[in-house]
């Protein structure tokens, strides 16, 4: 190769290596957001579950009266105050305590 083309060569060389690391870098940096997101939708779905369990364990544990009760589930407990309010029913988990 003369010398003349060498520079466009190692031109060349550069600018694809640096197409090569910025796809790169884009597919990882998706991956990345990937992972997270899927955690945080894991951690939500466990949240909503536990939010459940702990309705339905208060709807068992609901005493005769609108008297307030603890709700244990797991190692959460909770303070819940059932009231009567045009003829459903209203829970309200003011004193939740997480560990």
């Amino acid at each position: 190769m003369p010398k003349k083309n060498s520079g466009q060569s190692l031109l060349i060389i550069l600018l694809v290596t640096a197409v090569i690391l910025t796809v790169g870098l884009a597919v990882a940096s998706y991956s990345i957001t990937d992972i997270r997101i899927s955690q945080q939708e894991e951690e939500s779905a466990r949240a909503f579950s536990a939010a459940e369990a702990g309705i339905e364990e208060a709807l068992k544990q609901r005493p005769a009266t609108d008297e307030e009760f603890l709700v244990e589930v797991g190692e959460i407990s909770a303070k819940v105050k059932p009231e009567t309010q045009g003829g459903g029913n209203k829970f309200d988990f003011g004193g939740s305590k997480f560990p």
